[in-house]
């Protein structure tokens, strides 16, 4: 467990700027509101940011999974596995918005 939160950490390095990078340029491109902002950025920490993040990261650091496949993670699982992480603090975020403009009402 701790040697894939060691690529989770590096993978997510990359992936919150990236979120916050493309959240920021598209609120500010729409005017969206509070909520739109939170959606745009969950959807980005959990898809497409993502992906650019491990692509990135294949670029930068590609020899280091030798480390984790000694480790018995392959690449697949460690992509199966970060996604899945991200999936879920996605959808808390969306519960935690959810029940936030719940509360507002």
């Amino acid at each position: 467990m701790r040697v894939f939160l060691i690529y989770y950490k590096a993978i997510n390095s990359l992936n919150i700027p990236i979120s916050a990078a493309y959240t920021l340029l598209m609120g500010a491109a729409m005017g969206k509101a509070w909520p739109a902002i939170v959606t745009s950025f969950a959807l980005c920490f959990a898809t497409g940011g993502l992906w650019l993040s491990v692509f990135l990261y294949n670029l930068r650091s590609g020899k280091h999974y030798f480390f984790y496949y000694n480790n018995h993670l392959s690449k697949l699982r460690l992509f199966v596995y970060t996604t899945l992480l991200n999936l879920l603090l996605a959808v808390l975020l969306f519960i935690i918005q959810m029940f936030w403009q719940w509360g507002m009402n």
